[in-house]
């Protein structure tokens, strides 16, 4: 006792070889228990390397050693119960598991090993449970009826009854073969199951902060300087579902999840959002990148998300089963056909981070698009500095608008380098002045970089770099008056973060903000195609819309989707169904419909508009296909171009149906909420 308090103090101290002791001393014990649940190897290593994860992150919560055995084995049930939800309604009583065949290349032996395996599971199922958890306990490892009992938090005599009558109930060949193969499945033979449970453990944020930051802060990492005040702390941030790789004590990769709440016309779906995975580039680290990530998604579950929706590489996130969503959209107009008149309101500075009255606007008016996260999201703007904020208010003094953006300025240079523009040079002391404003943005200027003088004493474009105007680098600098403003583009843009309001007045505003900045034109990042703005600069003519983020800095991106339940995702959904069915020619039709997507099957079950679901059943009506899936949900396209493209396979009254419930949404997701 005394050896297990010592441990458990250390670990509650955040000493992780501590706590690889006790995951040793209690691994078989922990798997044991949950096989007694779930009837299956497979599905108990996982459930308690969930719990084992789980109760790293709750260790102050235990108070004594003696509250441990017990404390940790509610954990490991609940773990089992999410896997029994997990299994999408399928039977997990004590079943055969696959990989008892892989080793065995006589036929004949394979069908003995699979009749005795059956026998074996089938006389520990018509145990009674308390019996057939003191059989596991005992036999699978060298557990002692005191630690038993303690794990099961009952007397010692009550485990040595269970024990007698469990073993009067099988025969003693039967014993014999049940304590070999009980044996023969324990994780302690090797140390593959502690080694998975460390490598891949759920974050502590007191404990891997630090950890986190230095692998995200190294040289050359993009936003290296954004983490600490806008990405990661007073984020969203699920430390429970979000997994990190260690190696030798380090952290060399990391896998967040930001817990938020995503748009779905009506409805509200748990969505697991990820843009903070990063692997150290050392080659051992590279092994633990995808393992990362996947012990991140299969936590997904087992936490109660519906989906999973990522910003980034798409190779990468395509290999973890994501598909395309859609494509992050950049607007600009230009600054000319917005009106000249200034607004006849007063506008009110503010640091664009979490406002709640700010918040309940933005709420109101993006209640029904598709794509959008519900706020609060960040507590603080994720990058932190870059933007500005203005907010307008009606005559009751209550903000009614605003919009948080900036110039996209990078830097400002001194009056005295005019003289070297204007001649078209970049002396070194220039030189040495961009590059100071590019650390942390951009490579320094390269020996190729010229000046080109655009107008005289007032704007100078330097181009960077050899070959077509793709390769190059180009950086606008104009004289704002008292200083010279250096952008990293070629045009001088008025960068949109977010904006909420009456669209002419947002017009009016943006108009005064793009000449008081000497911006020839604004850009609006991330702007939902659906938006009471986006149809209004839709008809300006020199607005443009392209699959581009930043201005033209770098090249499109994507967001990439995944479902991760898609019972629990049809039961948010169905009032958003049932709306859009009273709406359509099908507001009378009843039936049933099957949703099959990547092994998981649901049915809907129809009634003149009302919808419900089911976990199982027959129907002549079907949807089945893969992940993609998803994009029907989500209204990537029409119905038709996405069954079409991703050959998803309908049946009965399908093709009516999904015109119906799933039509285009052209989703989009703001900046600030990934």
């Amino acid at each position: 006792m005394e050896e297990l308090q010592a441990l458990l103090r250390q670990a509650q101290d955040g000493d992780v070889d501590a706590y690889g002791q006790l995951v040793r001393r209690f691994q078989d014990m922990a798997v044991g228990y949950a096989y007694t649940v779930l009837g299956d190897f497979h599905l108990a290593e996982d459930a308690a390397q969930e719990a084992f994860i789980e109760a790293y992150h709750n260790l102050c919560k235990v108070y004594g050693p003696r509250a441990f055995p017990a404390w940790l084995r509610q954990i490991i049930f609940r773990q089992c119960q999410r896997q029994r939800r997990g299994k999408w309604g399928a039977s997990v009583i004590l079943g055969i598991e696959d990989d008892l065949v892989s080793e065995q290349p006589n036929p004949e032996a394979v069908v003995a090993r699979r009749e005795m395996q059956y026998r074996l599971r089938c006389a520990i199922a018509d145990l009674p449970e308390h019996q057939r958890q003191v059989i596991a306990l005992f036999y699978v490892s060298e557990y002692s009826h005191k630690e038993i009992a303690a794990f099961l938090d009952v007397s010692v005599n009550t485990v040595k009854k269970r024990l007698y009558d469990a073993r009067k109930r099988l025969k003693e060949r039967l014993l014999i073969m049940v304590q070999e193969d009980l044996r023969e499945k324990r994780p302690s033979k090797d140390e593959r199951f502690v080694d998975k449970v460390l490598q891949l453990i759920a974050p502590d944020e007191k404990e891997h902060s630090e950890g986190i930051y230095k692998l995200l802060e190294r040289p050359n990492h993009p936003l290296t300087l954004q983490w600490r005040q806008g990405r990661m702390s007073q984020s969203h941030l699920d430390w429970m579902t979000s997994r990190i790789g260690c190696l030798d004590g380090e952290v060399v990769s990391v896998f967040g999840v930001y817990d938020i709440s995503v748009r779905i016309g009506t409805a509200r779906v748990r969505t697991a959002g990820i843009n903070l995975d990063a692997t150290h580039p050392e080659g051992r680290a590279q092994e633990l990148k995808e393992k990362t990530a996947l012990a991140s998604i299969e936590a997904m579950r087992a936490q109660g998300y519906d989906l999973s929706i990522a910003f980034g590489e798409e190779v990468f996130f395509s290999g973890l089963g994501y598909v395309f969503a859609w494509r992050e959209l950049g607007w600009d107009v230009d600054t000319d056909e917005l009106t000249s008149e200034p607004p006849d309101f007063e506008l009110h500075d503010f640091t664009p981070d979490h406002r709640e009255d700010l918040a309940e606007l933005y709420n109101r008016e993006n209640e029904l698009i598709t794509g959008t996260a519900v706020k609060p999201t960040y507590w603080h703007n994720k990058h932190p500095g870059q933007f500005q904020g203005w907010f307008w208010t009606n005559s009751k003094g209550k903000p009614v608008g605003y919009i948080s953006g900036g110039a996209g300025i990078k830097f400002h240079l001194d009056l005295d380098y005019q003289v070297d523009l204007d001649r078209g040079e970049i002396t070194d002391a220039l030189r040495h002045q961009i590059n100071e404003g590019f650390k942390g943005i951009r490579e320094p200027l390269s020996p190729y970089a010229v000046c080109a003088v655009q107008v005289e004493g007032n704007r100078w474009l330097i181009v960077d770099g050899k070959g077509t105007r793709r390769k190059q680098r180009r950086h606008l600098v104009v004289n704002a008056g008292d200083k010279l403003n250096v952008s990293l583009r070629e045009r001088s843009l008025f960068w949109v973060d977010e904006s909420v309001g009456d669209p002419e007045q947002r017009i009016q505003v943006l108009g005064k903000l793009a000449r008081q900045f000497y911006c020839d034109a604004v850009y609006f990042d991330r702007l939902p195609y659906k938006s009471v703005l986006g149809k209004r600069l839709r008809q300006m003519h020199s607005c443009q819309i392209q699959p581009d983020s930043w201005g033209g800095l770098r090249g499109s991106r994507a967001y990439v989707i995944r479902i991760i339940n898609l019972r629990s995702l049809f039961e948010k959904l169905t009032n958003e169904l049932s709306r859009r069915l009273r709406k359509s020619p099908l507001a009378e039709w009843s039936g049933n419909l099957i949703i099959s997507s990547g092994g998981e099957e649901i049915m809907l079950v129809i009634d003149r508009s009302d919808v419900k679901v089911k976990s199982g059943g027959t129907a002549e009506n079907s949807i089945r296909g893969g992940q993609e899936i998803a994009q029907l949900i989500v209204g990537t396209e029409t119905a038709d171009e996405i069954v079409e493209m991703n050959q998803i396979r309908l049946s009965g009254k399908a093709q009516q149906l999904i015109e119906v419930l799933f039509p285009a949404q052209y989703p989009q997701m703001e900046n600030q909420a990934l």
